[in-house]
């Protein structure tokens, strides 16, 4: 198939890509990055399936169009201003004629999605699916909810009418343990990101007009970055120093691009088969005593703690800093846009890799995530209100087609993408929308911009980040070793352990906050005995029990 060849073609490019690179300039027009390498040896069993070939002879899309199926999603912020609901969208209209399903979109208002999926709980009649994140935001997990009777367990659904899933799950065995719960219950119809390229996509970015008037490298060390910021702030006027998002008072922006290079990460991670707690290891001290230096002589943004996305991008546009964090598809394109359509010509940016203390070694804590998208609300589950479970099940099912695939990800066919040589390829019509923005003209006619029960797919992604600027940003952020080792795989908690997270990790959550924001600033002084008592108080609240608790999940996740 022309798909299959492209990502072979992609492999090759990879690996000349990476030998080219080494130097950390920015690098010519990047491919996609193939798709995840299956291990050598996977523990993991594949899943018994029929041959989907076989099943194919006595069922053929698209259905006969008498059942319409109601689907609940939390509103998309892209097509949010022009669509009332998704059913007004390209893509839903494409999806009900290839499945001949008739489908009935639900939303809450943005950004009201967690008060939303509440009152829908406890209102007990439901919608025949409902998207969300089943195994972190749903007491009790996944087994919590079929427990409660929200949703059904579909293995048998599966096994019988989704062919092309379970034949997706057996060429992809490292991602099937990832998608069950620790019992083997299938719950959902999963988002996947079984690339590598698509999971790490924000990173440090630095004015790389700056770099070159100063005759400077693009930094890969921590003291790079403390020469930089030095002549950033001695030699460019920058009075902000780095500047990052923060979220609930947590300098994020801060700790994402700095603490990597420190060999842990902000909360609970994996080393080798042992559960770490980032904030209580003696490696965050020494992260914490660097960035209260930097904050005292001005290198890090004075307001780390409360700065939000409009401060950041008044920041780099303004010339108050020229060191940031942010996503190359949501940030590093439009702030080139903006400097440019303001006639600000000589504004450049280059993406940077997450900095360590030696230039040969790279971190394994940079930004990433696991191929099942845990934390993202777009895992489809079907719901125990469903009366047509086969006609759903074949519905969600048709996403792992290679027809589904191709719509999920970039629209209809001849619409708004079409074959160049082997590359689904958007055309003008999202490209250059007369109306819309290059993502909402995505999210009108395809699901691949945003979250969904679906497995994403990186040429979206290479297409989508139009600029050199961007597509080098996601060769830079992934010079790291193997991150997806440190993260913590999509575990199970039973509805006791969840109770307890819960309880303990609110007030961990709160302290550690509070303490960060006056170490940095030096209005408590980090010496031995702040950070014990720093320590030996989160222990008290409870980091050991919690701790156990997530040792005992990742136990039974390689059990599975």
């Amino acid at each position: 198939m022309k798909y299959l060849k492209a990502l072979f073609v992609l492999v090759l490019v990879l690996g000349f890509i990476a030998a080219c690179n080494s130097n950390n300039e920015p690098a010519a027009t990047p491919e996609p990055a193939a798709a995840t390498p299956e291990p050598a040896v996977d523990a993991t069993p594949a899943p018994e399936v029929e041959d989907p070939a076989d099943e194919a002879d006595e069922f053929s899309y698209p259905m006969d169009g008498s059942v319409t199926v109601t689907w609940w999603k939390e509103t998309a912020g892209n097509w949010a201003p022009f669509l009332e609901h998704y059913g007004e969208s390209a893509f839903s209209a494409e999806l009900e004629r290839l499945t001949g399903v008739n489908i009935e979109w639900q939303h809450p208002p943005a950004g009201q999605a967690p008060d939303a999926f509440a009152l829908l709980m406890a209102g007990g009649s439901f919608p025949d699916i409902i998207e969300w994140a089943w195994t972190l935001q749903y007491d009790g997990g996944a087994m919590g909810a079929i427990a409660d009777g929200v949703i059904i367990p579909l293995n048998e659904a599966k096994d019988q009418w989704a062919p092309n899933y379970m034949a997706f799950l057996a060429e992809h065995p490292h991602i099937y343990r990832q998608v069950v719960t620790d019992d083997g219950v299938h719950f959902a119809f999963p988002f996947l990101r079984a690339d590598n390229s698509l999971k790490t996509t924000t990173g440090p970015v630095v004015r790389a007009d700056w770099l070159e008037y100063l005759d400077l490298d693009v930094p890969q060390t921590i003291e790079d970055w403390e020469v930089m910021l030095t002549l950033f702030r001695d030699e460019m006027g920058a009075t902000q120093g780095f500047v990052g998002q923060a979220a609930q008072n947590d300098p994020n922006g801060i700790i994402n691009t700095f603490l990597p290079a420190f060999g842990i990460r902000n909360n609970w991670f994996v080393d080798g088969t042992q559960i770490v707690y980032g904030p209580t290891h003696n490696n965050f001290r020494d992260f914490l005593e660097l960035m209260n230096r930097w904050y005292e002589e001005g290198l890090i943004d004075q307001d780390a703690f409360s700065t939000d996305r409009a401060a950041m991008d008044a920041a780099i546009l303004s010339g108050a800093s020229g060191a940031v964090i942010g996503p190359g598809g949501g940030a590093v394109g439009p702030w080139l846009l903006a400097a440019w359509a303001n006639e600000d010509y000589d504004f450049d940016l280059v993406a940077t890799r997450f900095p360590t203390f030696d230039a040969n070694v790279l971190t394994s804590h940079g930004g990433t995530s696991n191929d099942l998208a845990d934390t993202s609300r777009g895992h489809a589950a079907i719901t125990t209100s469903s009366n047509n479970v086969e006609v759903v099940t074949r519905l969600l099912d048709f996403a792992f087609s290679e027809e589904g695939h191709l719509l999920h990800n970039f629209g209809p066919y001849g619409v708004s993408w079409t074959w160049v040589g082997d590359v689904p390829t958007f055309t003008e019509l999202v490209t250059n929308h007369p109306e819309r923005t290059f993502a909402q003209a995505l999210t009108y006619f395809s699901r691949g911009a945003f979250n969904g029960p679906f497995n994403q797919d990186p040429w979206y992604l290479y297409q989508f980040y139009a600029l050199d600027q961007q597509k080098h940003a996601l060769v830079a952020w992934r010079e790291q070793n193997n991150p997806e080792a440190t993260v913590i795989p999509p575990v199970s908690f039973t509805a006791d352990e969840a109770t307890t997270i819960r309880a303990r990790m609110g007030d961990i959550d709160t302290f550690r906050r509070e303490q960060i924001a006056l170490f940095i600033t030096g209005i408590t002084p980090i010496n031995d005995d702040t950070w014990g008592s720093f320590v030996s108080t989160m222990y008290s609240m409870g980091v050991p029990e919690v701790r156990e608790i997530h040792q005992t999940a990742l136990d039974r996740f390689h059990q599975r």
